[in-house]
């Protein structure tokens, strides 16, 4: 079969192979394409579908709270001040007055009934005779007597408080620094209920002072506990300055900064509704237009977001707000592929419709990795088309490797048919010519006739071993080759082996060097074979010696093994080629080698004889600098 031949049997059977997987690759991919579209149609109806029900239990949940809290304000039970939140999900409940918020602490009563306290007539004249005495005359001892007159007549916690603070501040002055801790000390055991007008507790004043001397560090965590613990809104300095004195308590309450912080980011939370509270309304009053009477609720807030509604007047209730914490009012609504509220909108969330303007779903991060994957069918049909196709180019991979091994060894063929006829051509020409000569009797001397003879005899047994060579391949390729295995001294094989090639190295003024180990033991192997072995590679180095000419020819044990050396000082064989010299037909594609005929069976056939005797052979070579072929096979003896 012509090379052209065999590259149209390729292109036809790529052709059969790849376009068959061309058209169920297309087909894949479409099918695919299509089930990952139904897919995410799907996922997207079932995600609005579930959006609409949360949306839905979380506005009835909302309602309810709204409700709950504004009974709850209108029953009066408790004071404006205090935290109006019957639910814990509840952040806020705040009075709008003009359009604006006002914040819960500056709708405490607190700070007033403390002025209306300490400006009462009696009351506030003691305070000023104590005053005048303290800051006008200078004299703190007479002051702190005028405010021990003002606390024994103190009728209010609000007065006892104030007297408490003016008297303390008299002692810090005079010369009893003990008696005025002392006085802290009262004044922080106070009920945290006490506030100033400034919006501030007594006993936070009281705080800041036992807090500059060690040892009041218990009394001042349970001090600070208990005035997070009361049911009412902190005004923003309090929790500033709760904050600074719960940064040096960390050692006996660790828990304490977190508490604190927790309360202040909820009232800087307040603070930014207060100032955002006329946009939200106008968000408000424009999404209502779109519900149909349906209540809105908007989100707000970054560290925590709350969801907020403003509520008309009721009765005698003002307009008010109502703000619900996001998170534990959402509990328990998660639907498969959402979870979560969020006001920022990701390609992956889902709105909640007209009540919930600016809210939405997030995704489930489980879910949104489900949904970049593939699904079972998918799964499939990508695992179908990945087999037929690997299938497909494995088949046309090995066909393309035999048919690239075919014509690889279908050259081989021309060549070894070349050079056969080549190296069979060569002996015959000169035993043709010798024997002509001889018999038209030409030759004068005698010297002369001998050596035509010896000529003949030496072509003659070349072309004995070529035949050899070529029958044994033969027979080799075929599964017939047989050697017939006795005891065989190695020594013998080697001598015959160098008297064989002994004429046409003489002729081409070789010199062949032999050491032959005499006491080795004797090798159960093919003496025949052996010695074609061994010819081979001598003529091998006759071949490739160049200009050198000196040949080893060695026989040694080595660990029981015995060890036949070639040794030639010629052109030598690249590193890249010595692990192919052994193949059949092979030849090392060197200019050298293009100028030398040859068959390329000789070290094949060596390698078969080592291996059939349970050997083996090893090249060792550089180029330039000669090479050693070494058949090694055990001895019966070990030595």
């Amino acid at each position: 079969m012509s090379s052209r031949q065999n590259r149209r049997l390729v292109s036809l059977l790529l052709l059969a192979l790849l376009v068959p997987c061309g058209v169920l690759g297309f087909l894949s991919v479409r099918i695919i394409r299509q089930e990952g579209e139904l897919r995410e149609r799907r996922r997207l109806e079932e995600e609005e579908r579930a959006a609409e029900r949360i949306a839905r239990r979380l506005l009835g949940r909302l309602e309810r709270v709204r409700e709950q809290e504004l009974r709850a304000w209108a029953d009066r039970a408790r004071n404006r001040g205090q935290r109006l939140a019957q639910n814990p999900a509840t952040a806020l409940v705040g009075r709008v007055k003009d359009g604006r918020l006002i914040a819960p602490w500056d709708d405490d009563a607190s700070p007033r009934e403390f002025l209306e306290a300490t400006r009462e007539p009696g009351f506030a004249k003691r305070v000023r005779q104590g005053e005048q005495a303290e800051l006008v005359e200078r004299q703190p001892a007479k002051a702190s007597a005028l405010y021990r007159e003002v606390l024994r007549a103190s009728r209010r916690p609000e007065q006892r408080g104030e007297a408490l603070l003016l008297l303390a501040r008299a002692l810090e002055s005079s010369s009893a620094p003990g008696r005025a801790v002392a006085v802290q000390e009262e004044i922080l055991a106070l009920p945290s209920s006490i506030i100033d007008d400034q919006g501030l507790p007594i006993r936070l004043y009281a705080a800041s002072q036992l807090a500059k001397d060690p040892g009041h560090e218990k009394a001042l965590a349970a001090a600070l506990h208990e005035i997070l613990a009361e049911p009412r809104w902190l005004s923003p300095p309090a929790c500033y300055l709760l904050r600074d004195l719960s940064a040096s308590l960390t050692e006996v309450a660790p828990d304490l900064p977190g508490a604190v912080h927790r309360r202040l980011l909820e009232v800087e939370q307040v603070l930014a509704l207060r100032d955002e509270y006329p946009k939200l309304a106008t968000l408000e009053e424009a999404a209502r237009r779109t519900t149909n009477g349906e209540p809105v609720w908007l989100p707000f807030g970054d560290d925590e977001l709350w969801l907020v509604r403003t509520n008309p007047r009721l009765g005698e209730l003002p307009p008010s707000v109502v703000a619900v914490r996001a998170e534990p009012i959402s509990s328990g609504l998660e639907a498969p592929g959402l979870a979560g509220l969020s006001a920022a909108r990701d390609p992956q969330s889902r709105p909640l419709g007209p009540s919930f303007p600016g809210l939405y779903l997030a995704a489930s991060p489980l879910d949104a990795r489900a949904t970049t994957g593939w699904s079972l069918p998918q799964q499939f049909y990508l695992a179908a088309l990945a087999l037929a196709l690997t299938v497909a180019l494995l088949g046309g991979y090995l066909l393309w490797r035999d048919v690239r091994r075919e014509l690889g060894m279908a050259e081989l063929r021309g060549h070894f048919v070349s050079s056969v006829s080549h190296e069979l051509r060569t002996p015959l020409t000169a035993i043709r010519m010798f024997a002509e000569t001889l018999r038209e009797g030409r030759l004068e001397r005698e010297e002369t006739r001998e050596e035509y003879l010896d000529t003949i005899v030496s072509e003659s047994e070349r072309l004995t071993r070529l035949v050899d060579n070529v029958l044994d391949f033969s027979r080799i390729e075929r599964g017939r080759k047989t050697y017939r295995f006795r005891p065989t001294s190695l020594g013998a094989v080697v001598r015959a082996a160098a008297r064989a090639v002994q004429y046409p190295l003489a002729s081409q003024g070789f010199r062949l060097k032999a050491e032959v180990e005499e006491d080795l033991s004797a090798a159960r192997a093919d003496p025949d074979a052996l010695e074609q072995a061994v010819l081979n590679l001598l003529t091998n180095a006759m071949k490739y010696s160049g200009d050198a000419r000196d040949i080893d020819l060695r026989l040694r044990s080595i660990d029981g093994r015995a060890e036949i050396q070639v040794v030639d000082r010629g052109i030598g064989i690249p590193a890249e080629e010595q692990t192919r010299v052994f193949e059949k037909f092979y030849r090392s594609p060197t200019r050298e080698n293009e100028l030398l005929p040859g068959t390329g069976l000789g070290l094949t056939l060596v390698e078969h004889v080592a291996r059939a005797h349970g050997g083996s052979v090893a090249v060792e070579s550089r180029p330039g600098e000669g090479s050693t072929f070494s058949i090694r096979i055990p001895l019966e003896g070990g030595r």
